[in-house]
């Protein structure tokens, strides 16, 4: 598995997660419901773990928390009616896949202190098209 040394954050990063049934058609996480405090994404290392950091209560927050609630559903079984995979691409074209995801929500923040909701993917396997091609 490969390590990255730096966080997955930058202008024009475009992060779009797939569910095969929740979200078969991919969801796009806007710039926008990224948090400014954080970088777009963590904690990418060879550990299998990469966590997207989002604004409370933005269209990504509402639809990871879907996501997050479904998986809950199938308690300990999820692997077997969703499979997860996260694609970062960056304005040069390089892209980052993560797959055979679990997903992981962090609590909820009732007063609002934090200023993200960080939701965590535990992956298989990754691949960097960039570093694959050359």
């Amino acid at each position: 598995m490969t390590q990255y040394s730096n966080p997955l954050s930058g202008p024009g990063l475009d992060v779009t997660v797939y569910a095969s049934n929740t979200f078969p058609d991919g969801l796009k996480i806007d710039r926008e419901d990224l948090s400014d405090d954080y970088p777009a994404a963590s904690d990418v290392t060879k550990s299998g773990r990469i966590t997207l950091h989002v604004k409370p209560s933005s269209k990504a927050d509402r639809n990871l928390s879907i996501l997050v609630d479904a998986y809950k559903r199938y308690a300990g079984r999820a692997h077997e009616f969703e499979s997860i995979y996260v694609n970062a691409r960056y304005p040069d074209g390089n892209l980052v896949a993560f797959y055979g995801c679990l997903i992981v929500g962090e609590p909820d923040d009732p007063k609002g202190i934090n200023p993200s909701h960080p939701y965590s993917f535990h992956f298989e396997r990754s691949f960097n098209a960039m570093a694959a091609a050359a």
